[in-house]
C-alpha cells in the first residue's frame, strides 16, 4: 500500500550549493521545527562530508546553504561558515564529474530519504554500492548520519533509520549533457 503524499514543505529543508568543474550542483537535507533543528541539521551535514573528504576530488568545494523552514516555499539565506573541499587527488576526468555517493534510510513511518554528495572522484565500486568494508570515509559519513538522531529527519518528520551501506553513481542528466559536448 502507497504511503500518503506529503507536501513538499511539511519539514524544513537545508539546501547545500556546491561548485566544481562541471559549475553548481546542490544537496538537500531536511530537519525538524525551528532554527536549532536547522543548525543541528547543517553540523551533520558539514560533519558527513568532512568525513567523505578523502573520496571527493578536491576540485569540489561546498560553500552556501539556503533553508527553507516548514511551512514555507520560499528559501532564505544560511549561514555556512568556512566552505568545505574534497583532499582526494585521483585523476578527475569529465567523464567523472556526474558521480555521487548517496546514503538512503527510512523513517519510522516508511517514509524514504536520501542524501546525495556529489564530487565522488575514485572509479566507481563495480556493483555501484559501498558496503562498510569497502570505504573507511563511508564508514565515517555512515556513522556520523546514524548519530545524528532527530537533526536529519525524512519528509514525514520522522527520525531515519539509516542504511548500513551507500550508492555510487552516475547522474543520468549531467551524463546526458556530456554527451551531447564531447
Amino acid at each position: 500500500m502507497p504511503l500518503p503524499p506529503l507536501p513538499d514543505n511539511n519539514t524544513g529543508r537545508l539546501i547545500f550549493t556546491c561548485t566544481g568543474p562541471w559549475g553548481e550542483r546542490v544537496s538537500q537535507v531536511r530537519f525538524g521545527a525551528g532554527l536549532e533543528a536547522a543548525l543541528n541539521a547543517q553540523n551533520a551535514f558539514r560533519q558527513t562530508i568532512a568525513a567523505l573528504a578523502p573520496i571527493i576530488h578536491q576540485s569540489v568545494t561546498y560553500f552556501d546553504a539556503k533553508v527553507i523552514f516548514a511551512g514555507n516555499a520560499v528559501s532564505q539565506p544560511f549561514f555556512f561558515g568556512a566552505p568545505i573541499s574534497g583532499s582526494s587527488t585521483d585523476t578527475y576526468s569529465q567523464r567523472e564529474w556526474p558521480q555521487f555517493v548517496s546514503f538512503t534510510g527510512r523513517s519510522l513511518g516508511g517514509y524514504r530519504t536520501r542524501l546525495t554528495v556529489w564530487g565522488y572522484a575514485p572509479d566507481l565500486p563495480g556493483d555501484y554500492r559501498f558496503q562498510p568494508i569497502d570505504s573507511p570515509s563511508v564508514v565515517d559519513a555512515l556513522a556520523v548520519l546514524q548519530g545524528s538522531s532527530g537533526s536529519l529527519v525524512a519528509k514525514d518528520g520522522g527520525q531515519v533509520i539509516w542504511n548500513s551501506y551507500a550508492n555510487a553513481g552516475t547522474n543520468a542528466y549531467y551524463q546526458r549533457k556530456q554527451r551531447r559536448t564531447l
